[in-house]
């Protein structure tokens, strides 16, 4: 991959509206020959909001509780410039965070319709 300071490189998809992510584990696989990356997290509009991982140099993972808002994703970052290979691998979970307001009838009912 070619690119500046900056640039990123890999990017992963979108939060659905109306959910929340949790990534748990990442890999990142990193064989270049110089050069450094950062896991980071972006917004709808590809603008980092928060660093995970700074200064990637070599093979890196880990696991924890990381959590995606609507519209946020996970991407790597070219922070200094190498020639090389990488791949990364994250997973997780996603959970729906609107929640359906019965009317006065349903709720009288309790019943909801989805």
């Amino acid at each position: 991959v070619a690119g500046t300071a900056g640039d990123l490189i890999v990017v992963g998809p979108s939060c659905p509206a109306g959910f929340m992510g949790t990534i748990q584990d990442f890999n990142v696989t990193f064989g270049t020959a110089g050069g450094t990356v950062e896991l980071v997290i972006v917004d709808s509009n590809n603008q980092v909001i928060n660093f995970l991982v700074k200064a990637i140099t070599a093979n890196q993972n880990g696991s924890g509780a990381t959590v995606l808002q609507d519209g946020q994703r996970l991407a790597v970052r070219l922070n200094t410039a190498g020639a090389g290979i990488i791949g990364v691998f994250c997973s997780g979970k996603i959970k729906r965070t609107n929640t359906i307001i019965p009317t006065v009838g349903e709720a009288a009912s309790e019943r909801v319709s989805f």
